[in-house]
This record gives structure tokens, C-alpha cells and sequence, in this order.
């Protein structure tokens, strides 16, 4: 054995190869400038939709101050109040912040209705635990000789799994047509009401038809719809993005 020699490299010799090493393969969607980047967009899409929300608080505050003021003023305090002018001053402004509180709430209950349904739908959680709930679900037989009363009971323990969806679902629909009758008394497309409405769409007077009274109409049913759904997919993309950057490359 000679200690004092140096081992040969082996290395690069005939038969034998080194593996080159690897390396990392440069994701430039999962970074955390992107997510960043992500963020910012969420926040100034949240700032529209809040700008997009105070004016779609508009037609409930008048709806509000139409069916209360009109009350208010039938019962003829607004004119004994009138008399006192510091008093007059307090209840006007304070009438003024009373039906734009109520508007909100209003505004915001219906709009809580309209979008029960999309935030079940998006909770992963809840939509998983529906599936395997219905799958697994036992139910009964209805049959001919029940009792009404035990038939319907059979048919509300049947349908238990789904009823949630399905109550969002109608409070929805409950929501929007309550929603376009006031949009329609706030901003009507055409002037004359409803049943002239219906006769220039029937004979097909488009000129007659106010079309930024429709735009408005529009906007205020939809826009806050399209904005959480906007705001969904951009916190999904976040999602994904910091699923890539936590990823090994």
C-alpha cells in the first residue's frame, strides 16, 4: 500500500459520468412580488366596490324617506315641529341621518340575501360536507297510506341535506325582485310607470326609453355581484401564487 500517493480521480474516467447538478427551474407567476402585486388589486377593487356600494345605497334612502316621510308628514308633526326653529333644524338632520341609517341596513340585508348563496357555494368546507351528507343521507318511503302530516315530515327529513342551498336560493330570488321594483320606482326607464313600460317594449319604442335610467338600474342590481365575484378570483390567484412560492423548485 503506498500511503504517500495521491488517489486517482476517477471522475471523468471511461464508463464512469457525473450527474451535472440541478437546477432550479425559475417560476416567475409564483413569486412574492406577484402576490404583492395581487394584493394591491384586491384592495382597490375592494375601494371601487365600497365607492360602487355608497351610491347603490341611493334608491333605498329614498325609498325610505318616501314610505316614512310620507307617513311623518300625514301625521302632522313635521308642522308642529316646523314652529320651533332650533327644533326644526335637530329633527330635520336628524330625520336626514335616520333614513340614510335605515337605507344602509335595508341596502344591506338585501344584498346579504342576494349573495348567501354564492358564499356557501364558495366555502369548500360547506360544499363538501353537503355532497357527502346527501350521498349518505338515509331517507324514507313515502307511501299512499301515510298520514298528510307524516308524508310531509318524510319529505322535509329528505330533503334536509340540500335545504340550505335551497333557502339561500329563494331568499335570492326574494331579494332581487324586491331590488328591481325599487330600482324600477327609482330610476324608471321610461316616464308613465310600469304599464308604459311594457308598451314601448312591446312596440318597440326604443327612443323613448331612458337609457341611463337603465344603466343605473342596472349597475345597481349587478355591480355589487360582479365586484365580490372579481374579488373571489383575484383571492384565489393569491391563493395559487403563494401555493407556488411555498412549492420546492
Amino acid at each position: 500500500m503506498a500511503f504517500g500517493r495521491k488517489a486517482k480521480n476517477t471522475n471523468n474516467a471511461p464508463g464512469n459520468y457525473q450527474t451535472a447538478p440541478r437546477r432550479s427551474r425559475s417560476n416567475p407567476f409564483g413569486s412574492s412580488e406577484n402576490v404583492w402585486f395581487l394584493r394591491l388589486i384586491y384592495w382597490l377593487a375592494a375601494s371601487v366596490g365600497v365607492v360602487f356600494a355608497a351610491f347603490n345605497v341611493l334608491p333605498y334612502e329614498r325609498a325610505v324617506r318616501y314610505l316614512f316621510g310620507t307617513a311623518i308628514a300625514d301625521s302632522g308633526i313635521l308642522e308642529v315641529v316646523s314652529r320651533l326653529p332650533v327644533l326644526n333644524a335637530i329633527a330635520g338632520m336628524s330625520l336626514i341621518t335616520a333614513f340614510w341609517i335605515i337605507g344602509i341596513v335595508f341596502w344591506g340585508l338585501l344584498q346579504m340575501m342576494e349573495l348567501f348563496e354564492k358564499f356557501l357555494k364558495r366555502n369548500r368546507a360547506f360544499v363538501g360536507a353537503t355532497i357527502d351528507d346527501a350521498e349518505t343521507h338515509s331517507k324514507y318511503a313515502i307511501r299512499e297510506t301515510d298520514d298528510p302530516l307524516l308524508a310531509g315530515l318524510k319529505r322535509l327529513y329528505n330533503r334536509l341535506p340540500l335545504r340550505t342551498l335551497r333557502d339561500a336560493r329563494r331568499a335570492k330570488l326574494v331579494a332581487y325582485s324586491v331590488d328591481l321594483l325599487i330600482c324600477i320606482w327609482v330610476y324608471p326607464p321610461t316616464d308613465g310607470g310600469f304599464g308604459r313600460l311594457m308598451i314601448v317594449l312591446l312596440t318597440g319604442q326604443w327612443s323613448l326609453i331612458d337609457w341611463g335610467n337603465v344603466i343605473a338600474l342596472l349597475a345597481t342590481l349587478f355591480i355589487v355581484e360582479i365586484v365580490v365575484d372579481i374579488l373571489f378570483w383575484i383571492s384565489d390567484l393569491i391563493r395559487f401564487v403563494k401555493v407556488g412560492v411555498q412549492q420546492p423548485q
